[in-house]
């Protein structure tokens, strides 16, 4: 500022110059100034504070509006994928219906249901039927998730008995980086075991009347689990160029056949190991510090009945025959014993069989990664999961008695897999 003075009023005027001062400057007090710029300092200092305050609440503001647009993205996208669901469409009509009764439900009806809520019960009768016979047609036709997500053809189901080397088969056809896996999703039991109870060719009077929901030959019903399974798959895994799912359903084998038959464009692959083996698996598991005891616990009986074990067997070999012999798409039956002696050959043959592409490279490190030599040491053996790898090693884990019963049990088996042992 300069001062200058006026001769005839005697007043003091102002007059504005330009300055550069940076706020250290006007921070740094002068030990000669008058108050006023003191307390003027003092201001500027203050206006600093706050609008550093103010900034810090800006920042925290816009995290947590960042957040919240965020969080609202997620959301519309959840709901996108709902409501372009098939299922979600499928159920609209119900949802709708749903509405309706609860709105119905909330008129007072000291004295009867007014006008109003009459028409709505009517005009819901009548709205309803035709939105639930698009949803049959739809059923029955479209095929907007297959076209969309996974397909049929992309799946690999594994199919056998357990103890039979389905882990370590499904390791290998999974160590490709777009290969997927569906660890034991049971749906092969869900309607297997079901359908089996009551099968339309049951004994039972009550299993081939006409309103039983799995009666007729399927054609009714078979569309339902084609949609049911697809439906679940495509909620948990991306489908990308080249992608595969392998599903491992030993305990699933109750299935086998009606999974084929509503996805007959999916392969199969039934995995047999000899009996005696695969029963000296499980005693071994189920016996005193075995893998099967401690993870099952109280569960396991502790009688172990081994004919029980050996009619189980017999009926997931039925399935599976069942199955593979009603299969029109790709399949392939693979012996245990085949795969311990030369596995890269026996894979090499599985992703032919399969019409699978795969580099011979990639084959001998996914056989490499998971042979029995790179399992570590504290997670095999005895009592573990991974027990010994050994085919015929059931000479000398079963007693005489053992063999016979699980001999004359799984005899057919045997003539049709091992009648050369």
């Amino acid at each position: 500022m300069i001062l200058q003075v006026d001769s005839c009023v005697g007043a003091v005027l102002l007059a504005k110059r330009d300055v550069r001062l940076e706020p250290s400057d006007l921070e740094q007090p002068e030990p000669d100034e008058p108050r006023e710029v003191e307390a003027e300092r003092h201001n500027v200092r203050q206006l600093y504070r706050e609008m550093e305050a103010l900034r810090a609440d800006r920042d925290g503001y816009s995290q947590e509006a960042e957040r919240l647009c965020q969080s609202r993205d997620m959301l519309a996208a959840m709901v996108r994928t709902y409501e372009t669901s098939r299922s979600w469409r499928l159920t609209r009509p119900l949802r709708w219906l749903a509405r309706m009764a609860r709105d119905r439900s909330s008129i007072p009806q000291a004295d009867g249901p007014p006008k109003s809520a009459r028409v709505t019960g009517r005009h819901t009768i009548r709205r309803i039927g035709p939105a639930l016979t698009g949803s049959r047609s739809r059923m029955a036709g479209s095929t907007t998730t297959e076209a969309s997500g996974m397909r049929p053809e992309d799946i690999v189901w594994i199919f056998g008995f357990g103890r039979s080397g389905s882990s370590w088969l499904r390791s290998m056809l999974t160590e490709p980086p777009n290969h997927q896996l569906w660890e034991e999703p049971l749906v092969g039991r869900l309607f297997g075991c079901f359908y089996a109870e009551w099968r339309p060719d049951d004994p039972d009077p009550r299993a081939d009347r006409r309103d039983f929901v799995l009666a007729g030959g399927g054609e009714l019903w078979l569309g339902s689990i084609r949609a049911f399974v697809l439906e679940r798959i495509n909620a948990q895994f991306s489908r990308a160029d080249g992608s595969l799912l392998v599903v491992k359903e030993p305990n699933g084998h109750q299935g086998a056949a009606l999974l084929m038959q509503a996805l007959p464009e999916s392969r199969m692959v039934w995995l047999v190991r000899d009996p005696r083996d695969v029963m000296a698996s499980v005693i071994a598991a189920h016996a005193a510090g075995g893998w099967a005891r401690e993870f099952l616990g109280d569960s396991v009986p502790q009688e172990f009945d081994l004919r029980m074990w050996c009619d189980d067997y017999m009926r997931a070999m039925g399935c599976c025959r069942r199955a593979y012999d009603d299969h029109r798409g790709r399949k392939l039956l693979v012996k245990y014993e085949q795969l311990v002696a030369e596995p890269v050959r026996a894979l090499e043959r599985i992703y032919d069989g399969l019409g699978i592409a795969l580099r011979e490279q990639e084959l001998a490190e996914a056989v490499e990664k998971h042979s029995w030599g790179n399992i570590p040491e504290d997670q095999k053996g005895p009592g573990k999961f991974n027990r010994k790898a050994s085919p015929g090693s059931w000479k000398e884990d079963l007693s005489e008695d053992q063999i016979a019963v699980i001999e004359d049990i799984t005899a057919p088996a045997l003539r049709e897999f091992y009648s050369e042992q």
